[in-house]
């Protein structure tokens, strides 16, 4: 069926492939054993603004305090000593997987990344810090070859996460948060079979829309309560399974920008047989004198796509 410009136009995100959000999409704590950051039992005595979240126990701090220790021994300017006490600490930093690039490569380089300013400054200032922080001959041989080569050896592949300049960064600051601006979770919904949106249309009410892959939508209010009938239910004509790895189903919806005055939503879903089926796109509006279910009679088809495949159907629908 022919797509109907007249409406706005639809698009399908068919790819499941990452997003990048200001190069931030992998932004989130981690350790360099990949798991998640926590606060030390005791607290740490050395690395200690890591202590209330970071990725090192006791043991580590005090392993990280011995190398520190000896190098003492050779390192007697205050400034370097700092240098290399927070290079060295940031093994411990709740980001540490982002600092050495581990979570890109799956493999701990051998000297975290550090911006280049601050790359330049220790370069100028404390060069023979370095081997203290590693033995690794590749960044060694950088080390003797001048600044910029060195830094451009320890750079991380996204350097929005090169240090100290991270710390600054608005958005990955709230991982280092223990305060009243931290992310903090709340059971919001239960109950959902293969839950896969949540919408709140843009139309002053705060109501919230979750939709299952079976073809139902339940509608919550925005105190968390949920109304008894659902504001759509398609399970008749949705093509859905039960099979693990079915991506048939209730995909998507989208509401008009004017949903407001105009109460028209998009809905992509998985219609027909296995074997023989196809992905639809469809127009609604609500019912009359009642926004809160939707007008069946209403639905009018804007495109219907035949799939081969159970698999990478799709998702979500936007309105551009």
């Amino acid at each position: 069926m022919a797509f109907d410009r007249s409406v706005l136009n639809v698009f399908l995100i068919l790819s499941f492939s990452s997003l990048s959000l200001l190069g931030l999409s992998e932004g989130h704590p981690q350790c360099l054993d990949f798991a998640p950051p926590f606060k030390a039992a005791g607290g740490l005595s050395f690395c200690r603004e890591y202590s209330d979240l970071g990725c090192c126990t006791s043991n580590d701090d005090q392993r990280i305090s011995a190398h520190y220790q000896l190098a003492l021994a050779n390192i007697t300017n205050a400034t370097c000593a700092a240098y290399l006490k927070s290079i060295l600490c940031l093994e411990c930093s709740p980001i540490a997987v982002h600092l050495y690039d581990a979570e890109t490569t799956q493999v701990k380089k051998p000297f975290p990344g550090l911006c280049r300013n601050y790359c330049g400054d220790v370069y100028r200032t404390c060069p023979n810090i370095v081997p203290y922080v590693t033995n690794a001959t590749v960044v060694l041989n950088a080390l003797r070859s001048g600044e910029s080569n060195f830094c451009s050896t320890i750079a991380i592949t996204n350097m929005n996460y090169c240090y100290p300049d991270v710390l600054n960064n608005t958005i990955l600051s709230r991982v280092y948060s223990n305060g009243s601006d931290c992310v903090c979770l709340k059971k919001f919904a239960q109950n959902l079979r293969n839950p896969l949106l949540l919408l709140s249309p843009d139309d002053g009410s705060g109501r919230i829309f979750v939709g299952e892959q079976m073809g139902l939508v339940t509608i919550y209010d925005k105190n968390g309560t949920r109304r008894n009938d659902f504001f759509l239910d398609i399970t008749n004509i949705v093509l859905d399974s039960s099979s693990p790895g079915d991506e048939r189903g209730f995909l998507g919806m989208a509401f008009h920008p004017n949903f407001r005055l105009n109460q028209k939503f998009y809905v992509y879903f998985s219609i027909g047989q296995s074997g023989n089926f196809r992905n639809r796109i469809s127009e609604f509006t609500t019912s009359t004198g009642n926004i809160n279910t939707i007008n069946r009679t209403s639905e009018r088809v804007l495109l219907e796509m035949q799939q081969p495949y159970d698999n990478h159907n799709g998702g979500q629908v936007r309105l551009e």
